[in-house]
């Protein structure tokens, strides 16, 4: 490593090192290099210049006899802990009710004191003119009146407002100042005089209307007639409200058209004297000019028209009415005929189809031609199914008045076929019809854009797209966008109406031309939809660019003088990656090493990888990292770092924040520390660390200063300071200290104000209450609050209820309240209002928030009112609407929960429904008295996508609430390739991943290098930050080639998996002696207790497929993962590589190793559980999906297949102790056959719960449902929700029975969300309906003798049972059952007697003895009866006896009367 001629004189200066550290509390902060050559005169300046500076020191002194304090231990001398946990007194300087408020609480320096200094008083800062008032100051509101306007606002506003005479705030002109200049009320509306024809009636005028309205409301100057003086309407006669009984008048009637010899209705209106009987219909045939004939029909009326039914001849005919009143009087209509015809015939009908969804459009008309009809109005009769307004089956359609051969048809509400029959009367159509069809229209692209960093196309359609066939790129874009593109391009519909474009490498043109395939596109929900065909192209452009780049590096302070370091430089930036370049100067400001300058000119990458020795032992170099985007746009970071003398560890810190210039106070920050041992280190070594930190004013927490990670929880960090947090490193003997460091610059806190619920709402103004609720985010700050409401009609809301007394909606009194509680009645219907809220600080005005705000739309009715309580992503991470777009913007991939209250009118709530606008993924949601919540599971959100979410609450009157929100997608990490050249295997490699754009706030990001081999993916390398791996190189996977791919996560654990290029891999002819050093390599690693790296060396050694692992290599595996689940902390991405180690032992036929595999499963996953760590879906699948692997290979062995279940019940006890209300966790495996586990928190209702997976023998589905019994006893005992877990097992089950199964097992708890433990449910009537895919063949099975029936797991027996459970039935492939208790449940065959061909055996051979013993019987009695004829016929006299002639006696029957 060229440091060997210089070792001694290395050694003498680290036995000189470890004395001195073994002698004082050093301070990190003062160089190396003051303690290499000195002696006390240095230390006991040390220790004078103490101060607040922190240190890397262990807590024992080697030797010594006492153990350090804990705030000895952070380097703060003769300081102690008070009760809030603080090191005061001694160097800290602090004292000791440090962070005590005035009555000893800790709760904050500040906090207790208001502005007169009062303890727990209660005066504040007036936020309008600056002065102390309340509590104890004398002082109120009215001292400082003229500071506030009418609606008790600040004046500083700028609104000119004025109060009328009746203390009603206005702009302007009061808008309740009558015409008599008379003042009133809001609430007194009614009151107020009003113009009305040019003068002032009304109110206080003593004018009433009705002097200047005519009974019709004209105005009588105006002289306009007035019928009936107001009071109706005249008749035909003329008479007002006459019914038409003073006089004889037909006007017209209806049909005009009849079909010949066809018996139909026809209606005459007009004026009959008020008659109802003795009234008929007159019909005079006509022959041109000549009556030829009078046919009357009786009818019946109702003084204003009389109906008949006809039955006429061909012809026209006159029409009228003749009334019977002791003399006949008649009427005709002379301008109107009825036609009598034969059925007519139209042969074409214009249009035969059109857009249903055209904007604008109501209706359409229809025209017929092509023969010769008479010249009358027609109307059309429509035969259609759903889809026209009310869903009508059959619809008459009148034509346009004074139109002929056309008709009006309506548009529908979606797309439909009908059939347009044309006649004149509605009945009687003609010969032909014609159909119609109303298509959907095409989708159209109505916006599209290029991702800012160039690794998405983002087209938005204005309607919903089908789908269907539409998954990937080739099946939506045309060829040459295909090539454009590039390999590894990928289509994903974030909804139907936004389809997402993401590619390998960044799109450089600007615009990127984009071309579908013809017709592709369709409209989704429609019956009948063109498809798209033209106007295919788009231009896609890149967005205005914004510059808000992040840059930071992290890496160690200290280092070895040997040995391999990395820098790790951290960019983040939303127009992508970018071009690195590192350079380097020294503390000394001497040229820097020709080596190493030269070393630096070579790198291009955000990480960088030096030898130590290439460093000058105690002399600081500063490393800068430069990212340099395109059209020069420049960002710097700088880390420094320093050699030791001696051989140390290698630890590099880093922050969830360290991207960030500051931070503040309320913030929660996660450090985190990296150890490993340097490759010079000349023995086994156990790794420790500690934190530590240079501020007292730091409320550290020492239960976790040995833990690799360390968390700052909110508001532990003073204010205005800078912060600096070290991560000290050392072996087991205390000795050989290194560090690294974490600097924090901590702002002052930042008030917030926010309005809980979406931004906007409906109201009924009849019952109920408004109430608006402020979050509470601003924790230690005593706040005034500040509430605005503005009218669409000026900026004062007014109080409208009737006869109040009071004229602002929000009174003072209210305005300074956290919550404002309005009645509704207040409330104008019509009206929409926006409420704005913004806080201060009670002891200093200049301190306040921005305006948060929210939209109330009042409506005239009574309404549920729906309340969007809270959105939380990742299922406890509130989030805030952004105050801009008010959108929740929130990363993509993460789940998602949001919660509502409901809150009902006077009527009950009926239905609950939420709606998410063209979702093309399944969503569930879980409601229950008062509360509903929609859960979106993990990964369902697709980065660039804008979710439009509404939630509907109807009563039983059918009155409606409804919320709406919407969630942007934030898209994550892209465009990360890995890259390295064909290598040959066993030897040290080199992976670089380049081109990642990281979105900011997203570091730190860990990368984790996946192998692709022929049986699945899996992860073989640790995760860590930097973007360079020195790795062996795995075996060859397949003939030629092995393909490593690289995932990336960043802090919210999202990770993408980004695959590499197949590699060209030479087969190592030494392969036996590398992989026995590889094998060994990781033996010294476990011993030194680097764990992960070993781990990831016996894996590579147990990924080669043309080797087998060695009983000693398994050992060794298993020491490497047993050891790394012994307390120590375990992130996702390790846990992952620990799965990943177990499955080839999983695979082995020897059941111990399974055994001690499944064990290794359950330990590292309940660490990782146990450190609070986030754990993935997916990583807890991969788990999940090995340990049933053993199931697989099991051979029944009761040991493991226990074992196995008792793994697995693991997993959802840990995932249900873990899961907030509303989430869903599904855990199964992309190998048909493995069991697939879905765990729900819900509130338990009775929609049925589905879990679907595939077997070998297709898919496999089970449900259940929890009756109403089952849902009571869980509310009593869980009033927060009960988790669901049930996993279904398709195939192999840890269930060993003799027992044939036809149905996949299921195995259904519920659990309690604290600890994950089920709930006994046993011996409840019908408490779960249960339905399974079942695979038995009906009438083989009653061939067999056998039948199917549901069963359930007795623990007690070890085998299945039907004991209460009910089988009610196959339907279909479907059996369903009832429980009166919960377990694993399965259908069995049970033997039933005998089979059918042993029942048909026995019956033939019962019938054939019947028929045998018949037969005897038969011949028995025949004797019997024959000899009993001969004796008696002796006895007959001769007469009776006839002889034959042969002799023969033959029997005679003989009648006797």
């Amino acid at each position: 490593m060229g440091t060997t001629s210089n070792l001694p004189s290395l050694k003498s200066l680290a036995m000189v090192w470890s004395f001195l550290t073994l002698m004082l509390l050093a301070n990190f902060q003062l160089t190396l290099s003051q303690l290499t050559s000195n002696t006390n005169t240095e230390i006991s300046l040390k220790e004078e210049n103490f101060g607040h500076e922190g240190y890397g020191w262990p807590v024992r002194i080697v030797g010594g006899n006492a153990e350090l304090s804990h705030c000895d231990g952070l380097g703060f001398r003769d300081a102690s802990e008070n009760n809030c946990s603080f090191c005061v007194g001694g160097s800290t300087n602090l004292p000791q009710n440090y962070f005590m408020d005035c009555e000893g609480k800790c709760e904050g320096n500040a906090t207790g004191v208001d502005c007169k200094g009062d303890c727990k008083g209660t005066a504040y800062i007036d936020e309008c003119s600056g002065k102390c008032i309340g509590g104890q100051t004398g002082k109120d509101e009215a001292d400082v009146k003229s500071f506030r306007d009418c609606r008790g606002t600040c004046t500083s506003s700028g609104l000119l407002l004025y109060t009328d005479s009746c203390g009603v705030c206005h702009t302007g002109v009061s808008p309740f100042q009558d015409c008599t200049n008379r003042c009133h009320l809001p609430g007194q509306e009614k009151l107020m005089a009003k113009l009305v024809c040019g003068r002032c009636v009304g109110g206080m005028t003593g004018i009433p209307e009705s002097e200047l309205l005519d009974k019709c409301g004209n105005c009588k100057s105006d002289a306009i007639e007035c019928p009936c003086n107001g009071t109706g309407q005249p008749d035909i006669c003329g008479e007002c409200n006459g019914g038409g009984r003073s006089c004889m008048r037909v006007t017209r009637f209806t049909p005009r058209a009849l079909l010949v010899d066809a018996r139909a209705t026809v209606v005459i209106e007009g004026a009959f004297r008020g008659r109802r009987a003795n009234v008929k219909c007159i019909f005079i045939k006509l022959q041109g000019d000549v009556r030829e004939e009078r046919i009357e029909f009786p009818g019946s009326g109702n003084g204003s028209h009389v109906q008949c039914q006809v039955y006429l001849k061909l012809g026209s005919y006159r029409v009228g009415v003749m009334i019977d009143t002791g003399t006949s009087e008649e009427d005709y209509i002379e301008e109107m005929e009825l036609l009598v015809h034969e059925q007519p015939e139209y042969n074409n009908m214009s249009p035969t189809n059109a857009v249903f969804d055209r904007d604008g459009a109501k209706e359409l008309t229809v025209t017929f031609s092509g023969s010769r009809i008479p010249r009358l109005p027609l109307i059309c009769v429509i035969i259609v199914g759903d889809g026209l307004p009310e869903k009508a089956k059959k619809r008459l359609v009148p034509s346009e008045a004074n139109t002929l051969d056309s008709c009006v048809i309506p548009y529908p509400n979606s797309s439909v076929e009908m059939k347009i029959s044309p006649s004149f009367n509605g009945i009687h159509t003609f010969k032909q019809s014609f159909t119609l069809q109303f298509y959907a229209s095409p989708p159209d692209m109505k916006k599209y854009y290029i991702a800012e960093d160039g690794n998405a196309v983002v087209v938005v359609f204005d309607r919903p797209v089908n789908l269907c066939n539409l998954e990937t790129c080739p099946q939506i874009l045309n060829t040459e966008t295909l090539r454009r593109l590039g390999e590894g391009a990928n289509c994903k519909w974030a909804t139907k109406q936004q389809l997402i474009i993401t590619v390998q490498n960044p799109i450089k043109g600007n615009p990127f031309r984009v071309t579908f395939r013809r017709g592709i596109l369709k409209q989704d929900g429609q019956k009948f939809a063109h498809s798209k065909n033209e106007s295919l192209t788009i231009d896609a452009w890149y967005p205005q660019p914004v510059s808000n780049a992040q840059l930071a590096i992290s890496g160690p302070a200290t280092i070895p003088y040997c040995g391999v370091f990395t820098l790790v430089g951290h960019f983040s930036s939303p127009k992508g990656d970018a071009e690195f370049y590192w350079t380097a100067y020294r503390d000394d400001k001497r040229p820097l090493e020709t080596v190493l300058a030269n070393v630096l000119l070579r790198i291009r990458s955000s990480s960088l990888t030096l030898n130590c020795s290439i460093l000058q032992v105690d002399l600081g170099y500063i490393f800068v990292l430069t990212a340099e985007h395109p059209g020069n746009e420049k960002h710097e970071a700088r880390h420094r770092i320093k050699s030791v003398p001696y051989i140390g560890p290698l630890v590099s810190a880093y922050s969830d924040v360290m991207s960030q210039s500051s931070v503040t106070t309320d913030q929660k920050i996660t450090l985190q520390a990296d150890v490993g041992i340097p490759d010079c280190s000349p023995g086994s070594e156990f790794l420790s660390i500690m934190w530590s930190v240079s501020n007292p004013e730091v409320k550290f927490n020492f239960k976790r200063r040995s833990e690799y990670v360390y968390v700052i929880e909110p508001y532990s960090l003073p204010e205005n300071s800078l912060v600096t947090f070290y991560a000290n490193a050392f072996f087991l003997n205390m000795l050989n200290i290194t560090n690294s460091q974490v600097q924090l610059r901590v702002e002052p806190v930042k008030l917030k104000a926010a309005i809980k619920g979406a931004s906007k709402r409906f109201v009924g103004n009849k019952e109920g209450t408004l109430v608006l609720e402020s979050e509470m985010l601003n924790k230690g700050y005593r706040l005034v609050y500040q509430w605005r409401c503005y009218d669409e009609d000026g900026p004062v809301c007014y109080n409208y209820k009737t006869n109040s007394t009071e004229p602002l909606l929000i009174t003072r009194q209210m305005q300074n309240k956290p919550n404002l509680t309005i009645p509704c009645a207040n409330l104008k219907a019509g009206k929409t209002l926006k409420f704005e809220l913004q806080v201060f600080n009670a002891n200093n005005r200049y301190q306040s928030s921005q305006t948060a705000s929210t939209v109330v739309v009042v409506e005239d009715k009574d309404i549920p009112q729906v309340f969007i309580a809270s959105v939380l992503a990742d299922g406890i991470n509130a989030v805030q609407r952004h105050p801009t777009t008010s959108a929740y913007n929130i990363p993509a991939g993460l789940p998602v929960s949001i919660h509502a209250t409901i809150t009902p009118g006077k009527s009950p709530i009926k239905a609950v429904k939420w709606d998410i606008k063209g979702f093309s993924s399944a969503y569930t949601f879980t409601t229950r008295k008062g509360m509903t919540i929609l859960s979106l599971e993990e990964g369902f959100l697709v980065g660039h996508g804008i979710y439009l979410i509404g939630l509907s609450a109807c009563d039983a009157k059918g009155a409606c609430g409804i919320a709406n929100l919407s969630i942007l997608a934030v898209p994550g990490i892209s465009l990360c390739k890995p890259q390295l050249e064909p290598y040959v295997e066993y030897e040290m490699i080199t992976v670089e991943v380049k081109g990642c754009s990281i979105p900011t706030n997203r570091q730190p990001v860990n990368y984790q290098l996946f192998l692709h081999s022929a049986e699945s993916i899996f992860p073989f390398t640790p995760p860590q930050t930097s973007t360079i791996f020195t790795i062996t190189g795995p075996p060859r996977q397949t003939n030629n080639d092995t393909r490593i791919s690289v995932q990336a996560c960043d802090k919210y654990a999202l990770c993408t998996l980004f695959t590499g290029p197949p590699v060209n891999v030479t087969l190592n002819e030494r392969k036996a002696i590398e992989r026995g050093n590889l094998i060994q390599r990781g033996v010294i690693a476990t011993e030194s207790r680097d764990l992960l790296p070993a781990i990831s060396m016996f894996l590579t050694a147990a990924s080669d497929p043309r080797v087998s692992l060695s009983n000693k290599e398994v050992e060794h595996m298993l020491d490497a993962a047993s050891n790394a689940t012994n307390n120590r902390y375990i992130n996702v991405g390790q846990l992952s590589l620990i799965y990943s180690s177990m499955l080839p032992l999983l695979r082995m036929k020897e059941n111990s190793i399974k055994l001690k595999a499944l064990d290794i499963i359950k330990r590292s996953t309940k660490l990782t559980f146990g450190h609070n760590v986030k754990v993935p879906s997916s990583v807890l699948a991969q788990g999940h999906s090995n340990a049933a692997e053993a199931l697989q290979f099991s051979n029944s062995d009761a040991a493991l297949t226990n074992k196995v279940k008792d793994v697995l019940n693991f997993f959802v006890e840990r995932v249900s102790s873990s899961m907030p209300l509303g989430s869903k966790v599904q855990l199964s495996s992309q190998n048909p056959g493995y069991p697939s586990t879905m765990v729900f928190r819900q509130l338990l209702d009775g929609t049925p719960i589905y879990l679907k997976t595939m077997s070998s023998r297709g898919l496999m589905e089970g449900s259940v449902r929890f009756e109403e019994s089952v849902r009571q006893r869980i509310r009593l005992q869980q009033k927060e929700g009960v988790v669901v877990a049930i996993t279904l097992y398709p195939e192999s089950t840890p269930f060993s029975s003799s027992s044939r199964l036809t149905s996949p097992v299921m195995d259904i708890t519920l659990r309690r969300p604290d600890d994950g433990k089920p709930h006994i449910i046993v011996n409840v009537p019908n408490a779960v309906r249960i339905a399974l895919t079942h695979r038995g063949n009906n009438s083989d099975a009653q061939n067999r003798g056998v039948m199917y029936r549901c069963a359930y797991w007795d623990e007690k027996l070890n085998d299945w049972s039907a004991e209460g459970v009910v089988t009610y039935g196959i339907d279909g492939s479907v059996m369903r059952c009832w429980s009166s208790h919960l377990t694993a449940f399965a259908v069995i065959e049970s033997y039933d007697g005998l089979s059918t061909g042993a029942i048909v055996g026995i019956v033939v051979t019962v019938l054939m003895g019947i028929f045998i013993i018949m037969g005897f019987a038969f011949v028995f009695f025949r004797k019997k009866q024959a000899a009993g004829a001969r004796v008696s016929h002796q006895t007959l006299p001769k007469r009776d006896k006839l002889q034959n002639a042969s002799g023969s006696v033959v029997k005679v029957k003989t009648i006797t009367p």
